[in-house]
């Protein structure tokens, strides 16, 4: 890889995993609002932002989403429907992650929650894969914090110049590449393939 990269970092849902709960949203509010409706609604968020920080549990979430959102579903219900949002890992991203293992340091950079966390875990087969797994729910960061990429530079030990960074969301690689890691924007396995190709 060019420019001397020494470390890939890649965002979860999104570009190595196919997450749902953008649609079981839509679903769930029975199609009173759009996706994108539901994309803006769940981003702004507070209950999520806190507990992605680690600051409230799952139930303490899930008590206020309900309402926040209308959904008519017991807090044991939802948060059964809501671990499973991360659905898959796309195929071919554990061949993709083995591939770049012994060249690079490779570390995930996730706003994610100690649910969606665990099923990545138990469920996928590429968490063992990450040297290092920067998640907000224990850092206490988010993306597009700004002190998330200091974050990961100090634990890398690596100038940000030296750090690949590969998100879904345009609003995370600005801040990344302000602070300036090479950072990309991809949707999908096929799109971060493409990239990691031509670099």
């Amino acid at each position: 890889m060019s420019n001397n990269v020494k470390a890939l970092v890649f965002d979860l849902g999104g570009v190595l995993v196919d997450f749902a709960g953008l649609s079981a949203l839509v679903e769930l509010t029975d199609g009173r609002m759009s996706e994108q409706e539901v994309l803006v609604k769940f981003r702004q968020s507070t209950i999520l932002d806190q507990l992605e920080r680690g600051r409230c549990s799952p139930e303490e979430f899930a008590e206020v989403f309900l309402a926040d959102w209308s959904l008519d579903l017991e807090v044991e219900d939802f948060l059964s429907q809501f671990s499973l949002w991360p659905r898959a890992a796309f195929d071919g991203a554990h061949q993709l992650l083995e591939r770049h293992r012994s060249d690079y340091t490779l570390a995930c950079l996730s706003n994610i929650n100690v649910l969606h966390w665990r099923r990545h875990q138990e469920a996928f087969n590429i968490a063992h894969l990450f040297h290092h797994a920067f998640l907000s729910h224990e850092i206490g960061l988010r993306k597009p914090d700004p002190e998330v990429y200091t974050h990961v530079s100090k634990v890398l030990e690596l100038p940000p110049e030296q750090i690949a960074f590969f998100d879904d969301s345009e609003a995370n690689v600005d801040v990344a590449l302000a602070h300036g890691l090479k950072a990309y924007q991809v949707d999908g396995l096929p799109a971060l393939a493409e990239i990691l190709t031509a670099l």
